[in-house]
């Protein structure tokens, strides 16, 4: 718990939002097996919001990377296990931190799709895909339900 707090402390001090500076799990703790990487990610999404605390300064993303495709892939996953038989196994899950105001992220929310996950309504999943030379490069972001 101790390196989420340091990464915490450092990106608010450093802006680290203004470089997308992200921290990968295995950065957090390199004993997490590519298996559990979706509910470790979620659990240090948890533990790092009860950190930052509810006074919506801050907001903390979880990002996970799709395997890249070559022809249109399905946009309309349903579940944690739908998102996992999808997940790039080569790069785990990263956080990331911004300002609840910052206004390039919330642009790049707003050219995502919202997928509706069945398994944690208390989080919002959003779903982002890019197309570079006929390849479909895909994110998943989590964030936590605002209150």
């Amino acid at each position: 718990m101790e390196n989420i707090i340091k990464w915490i402390e450092n990106s608010i001090e450093s802006k680290a939002w203004e470089r997308f500076d992200d921290i990968h799990l295995d950065e957090l703790d390199n004993s997490i097996d590519s298996k559990e990487w979706i509910s470790k990610g979620l659990y240090f999404l948890k533990k790092g919001n009860e950190l930052i605390g509810e006074d919506n300064t801050y907001q903390l993303v979880l990002s996970i990377t799709l395997e890249c495709v070559l022809k249109p892939p399905k946009k309309e996953m349903k579940s944690i296990e739908e998102i996992k038989e999808h997940m790039d196994v080569n790069t785990p899950p990263s956080l990331y931190l911004f300002p609840m105001e910052n206004q390039a992220f919330k642009k790049t929310l707003e050219r995502c799709s919202i997928l509706r996950i069945r398994d944690l309504v208390d989080h919002r999943f959003y779903y982002q895909e890019l197309i570079e030379e006929s390849e479909y490069y895909r994110t998943i972001f989590i964030l936590k339900n605002l209150r």
